[in-house]
């Protein structure tokens, strides 16, 4: 078999159908235990048939909400709440050329600017997706 480009990506496809596929029986399992194997009461973990069996609380909030009171109750938020801090390639984007133009805004110190893009690092990465439907083996 020649290894071509249309080769690989028909590989990946079925690849994704298989995980996805494989996703959505182990949701089915899951759901099954779930039914059938009451939670102990004084502790979170049980063994069973040499599988480790967990039960994770995890609290989750609509971002909307999050900034609404992360306005509201600043200093309740950082106890609360944590921060992920993803760099905004388009903000970072006008900000250099705002700065190319020597028209920053007057609250963003130039200093600021150039220590930021000294420490972000831009990565490139491929990422494939197929469509839905089509020829389903």
């Amino acid at each position: 078999m020649t290894i071509t480009v249309e080769n690989v990506l028909t590989e990946l496809k079925k690849v994704n159908e298989y995980m996805k596929k494989l996703q959505d029986r182990k949701k089915e399992l899951i759901a099954i235990l779930e039914e059938n194997i009451e939670r102990p009461v004084d502790k979170n973990t049980l063994n069973l048939e040499g599988a480790k069996i967990k039960w994770i609380t995890s609290a989750k909030i609509s971002n909307t909400k999050a900034r609404e009171l992360a306005e509201k109750y600043p200093g309740l938020v950082n106890h609360v709440f944590s921060v992920t801090y993803k760099p905004k390639l388009s903000a970072l984007n006008r900000i250099q050329f705002a700065k190319s133009k020597g028209k920053l805004p007057k609250d963003i110190p130039e200093e600021a600017v150039e220590e930021v893009l000294k420490h972000i690092e831009l990565e490139e990465r491929m990422s494939i997706s197929f469509e839905e439907g089509g020829d389903n083996e």
